[in-house]
């Protein structure tokens, strides 16, 4: 049948309606979104391809709270190579040129913010266009993870001032694999029973071989207790064996 006048304009009104709305849902969308990345620890990029480089064309508006430059110094040339240390930029130039043949590269760096402030940055990249070939399009994100690089380094610490408490002492570390009998020992350990750190392998079976023969007995079977949870710990005074020979 032939529309009338007047549905074909509440049909147009519907439409209408329809768009407003729709139009508002993006924008909503949009705004949580911005919002997101504003309270986001983590900074969003995109690189393109102009000129046969990818340069920075687009990044997230945290970048100023966590950095403190501005998203206009960040897409200035050369801004982000004379923010990374001098050291760790040969690394950060290799693993960006990676992505001419992978689609996802991971690395890290270390950043100066704009007061000065040195932090750790973990860079994300991923390719989201190619064309022959070639990367022109990525995607990028930059997390902080000074934290765990810190965290990193008092551990190394508190191994080197153990290494040195156990070497001062004549001290031995070792670390026994009940089902197997194999154990992973520290340098001192190896030392103390005049082995070889580099080449010294030992095990539960290697380990009663050397004791003196007036002392296997008790050991073992004080050390076998433990195991089959009838002490809740092991402790034993024995004479033992050293060298290679």
């Amino acid at each position: 049948r032939v529309r009338t006048h007047l549905e074909l304009k509440q049909a147009r009104d519907r439409l209408a309606d329809e768009n407003v709305k729709l139009a508002a849902a993006r924008e909503r969308a949009s705004a949580a979104l911005r919002n997101l990345l504003l309270t986001s620890p983590t900074i969003v990029y995109q690189m393109r391809e102009i000129g046969g480089r990818l340069v920075p064309v687009e990044v997230s508006e945290n970048l100023t709270r966590l950095t403190g430059y501005t998203v206009e110094e960040a897409l200035a040339p050369e801004w982000w190579a004379s923010a990374v240390r001098p050291e760790d930029l040969p690394g950060a130039l290799a693993a960006v040129a990676r992505t001419a043949t992978e689609d996802s590269v991971s690395h890290e760096f270390r950043f100066r913010k704009k007061d000065g402030t040195v932090v750790w940055v973990q860079d994300q990249l991923s390719v989201t266009l190619r064309e022959e070939g070639r990367p022109v399009q990525i995607t990028g994100s930059w997390s902080d993870v000074t934290a765990r690089h810190e965290a990193d380094a008092l551990l190394r610490e508190s191994e080197q001032r153990l290494r040195l408490a156990l070497r001062a002492t004549r001290q031995g570390l070792i670390d026994i694999d009940v089902a197997t009998g194999a154990a992973v020992v520290s340098r001192e350990y190896a030392e103390v029973h005049g082995q070889d750190p580099a080449t010294f392998v030992e095990t539960a079976e290697f380990w009663a071989s050397r004791l003196h023969p007036d002392d296997r007995e008790r050991a073992t079977l004080a050390f076998s207790n433990y195991l089959a949870g009838g002490a809740e710990s092991y402790r034993s005074e024995v004479r033992q064996r050293v060298g290679t020979e």
